[in-house]
């Protein structure tokens, strides 16, 4: 569990992991300072055209208001990026991350949701919470 601990180092702040269910609600915590990071997946599909006005509206809000964005690789359908204001090196963490589970934040252990839950900044409890409801 060393990286977890690494990544303690660079978040400044922790949210209620209900402050960013929506997209545009996620995207407005890292404007307001509350946390580090915002992660926007849209999809895409050749048999039917998703509606993702809401993670695009919620990806140009963010760069009209002063955040930087790092394209995820590797995304099979459709597009996805980490969006940040001052911390880099903890964006490229979770977009390599993500770049790994194929462009999606998904975890497969407990060690992989509380990892992501750190470094999206969420409060410690809902992310024991989360792991305790999926793993447990």
């Amino acid at each position: 569990m060393k990286h977890v601990k690494l990544f303690e180092e660079f978040i400044t702040e922790t949210i209620r992991a209900s402050e960013a269910h929506r997209v545009m609600s996620a995207v407005q915590t890292v404007i307001d300072n509350k946390r580090d990071l915002a992660f926007i997946s849209t999809m895409y599909h050749a048999f039917y055209k998703p509606n993702n006005d809401s993670e695009l509206a919620a990806m140009k809000y963010g760069l009209e208001n002063g955040l930087s964005s790092i394209e995820v690789k590797g995304k099979a359908e459709g597009k996805a990026w980490v969006l940040y204001k001052k911390n880099k090196r903890a964006a490229q963490k979770l977009a390599d991350y993500a770049e790994s589970k194929g462009g999606y934040l998904s975890d497969s252990t407990p060690e992989e949701a509380k990892y992501v839950g750190d470094l999206l900044g969420y409060d410690k409890g809902d992310i024991q919470a989360f792991i305790q409801r999926v793993y447990k």
